[in-house]
């Protein structure tokens, strides 16, 4: 196991960049491995009096996914997913591609 790695829990964090605005971040993502675990974060949330969006098989970045929005007390956007499935479709933000 490489140094550094999480394993117990297991974490992916994605962050994107913002490129309208410089210095500040699109969003972050943890993905986590189930729809199951996607709402268990959904309702932690949710019982720390944050407001949740969900987005139940939606497609973005070229895989179907499962997850909840929250927004933290400094405004960044934060999304919590399972990856369903592969998508031929990136579909993310209001626009669609398709990949070749």
């Amino acid at each position: 196991m490489p140094t550094g790695v999480i394993t117990e829990p297991p974490l992916k964090l994605v962050l994107f960049e913002n490129r309208r605005e410089k210095g500040k971040l699109n969003h972050l993502g943890i993905e986590v491995e189930s729809s199951e675990k996607v709402a268990q974060v959904s309702e932690r949330l949710k019982q720390a009096d944050l407001t949740v969006k969900a987005e139940n098989q939606t497609t973005c970045c070229y895989a179907k996914q499962d997850k909840v929005w929250v927004t933290d007390p400094d405004g960044d956007d934060w999304e919590v997913y399972a990856v369903l499935s592969d998508s031929v479709t990136f579909a993310c933000g209001g626009t669609q591609t398709t990949a070749n």
